[in-house]
């Protein structure tokens, strides 16, 4: 976050030198039913190994269309990207095991829902 090609990486408006972003395909039972799932606003970008050796994911959720988007555009509005953010922190917090986030970013594109809302990157 100290450079803006930092910035970039986690706006999704550039790709870490050597990545290669993918979407991860799921499954699970839905509504009582076996359902093929997927990542349909998610891209992983990478790996990073912590300084004390602990292995994260860095992935940006929001950034457009994935196989799996099922119809979707595959963006996020900024008040469910930063609700998510606060959400997992308060469950850290609370020493429930979560995922993390790094940052919410937003994109400056209005995202079409039932109305225009400003578009973010939760990262």
């Amino acid at each position: 976050l100290q450079s803006n090609e930092g910035l970039e990486i986690f706006a999704g408006n550039k790709i870490p030198e050597g990545s290669m972003p993918l979407a991860q395909a799921y499954a699970g039972h839905q509504f009582g039913h076996f359902t093929m799932l997927g990542d349909g606003r998610a891209v992983l970008i990478g790996e990073h190994i912590t300084p004390n050796g602990e292995r994260v994911d860095i992935q940006l959720k929001g950034s457009g269309r994935t196989p799996y988007s099922r119809g979707g555009d595959g963006k996020a509005a900024l008040g469910p990207m930063l609700r998510e953010y606060i959400i997992s922190e308060a469950m850290n917090a609370f020493g429930i095991p979560t995922t993390r986030s790094l940052a919410v970013v937003t994109t400056g594109e209005p995202i079409i829902r039932e109305s225009y809302l400003p578009g973010a990157i939760l990262t």
